[in-house]
């Protein structure tokens, strides 16, 4: 009699091992999914770095950043995707730079107000080659940025390309 209790409570624990190693992978597949699911929503939130060949218009040592004109909308906080180009004139390497607007100049006047650039910094850009750059430009007029209109603004590098920060011109239609 003992016999055959030692094997039903030996078939029970192998049952239960079973039941138990199930429930352990289902959960961790869960949460495994979870997981990819949070790092593939933030990755689709930020800007990227994309290949210059991508590009409608090439950065060049004459047009260092491209493009060279913006179509926003007033308002819009969830921002537009747009791909841009940097080209490094200098003559030694250049490591993290971001792109900003520095000041906007519209039909009436100089604005304070300016769009944000929302974007990766660059990785190492060689003397006389060029990075494309995926950003978000934000353009929220509530609070600081464009309203309707046309407007020349001037974008900025963060850190100096050659001896000094590049400095473009650029025209941004607000409609």
């Amino acid at each position: 009699m003992s016999r055959k209790l030692c094997r039903k409570a030996s078939l029970d624990l192998s049952v239960n091992s079973i039941v138990v190693m199930v429930i352990a992978f289902v959960v961790l597949g869960l949460i495994l999914t979870f997981t990819r699911g949070i790092f593939s929503f933030g990755q689709g939130q930020l800007a990227q770095i994309t290949n210059v060949v991508d590009l409608a218009e090439k950065p060049t040592s004459e047009n260092p950043i491209v493009p060279r004109s913006f179509i926003l909308s007033p308002g819009d906080t969830a921002g537009r995707k747009v791909s841009m180009g940097l080209y490094n004139t200098g003559q030694s390497k250049i490591t993290g730079v971001s792109i900003s607007f520095d000041k906007c100049i519209g039909n009436t006047a100089a604005s304070n107000n300016k769009p944000t650039i929302k974007m990766i910094p660059t990785g190492d850009i060689e003397p006389s080659k060029s990075v494309g750059i995926t950003a978000l430009v934000v353009n929220n007029a509530g609070s600081g940025g464009l309203a309707s209109g046309q407007y020349v603004c001037s974008l900025k590098t963060d850190k100096n390309v050659g001896t000094s920060p590049l400095v473009v011109q650029v025209s941004v239609t607000v409609e």
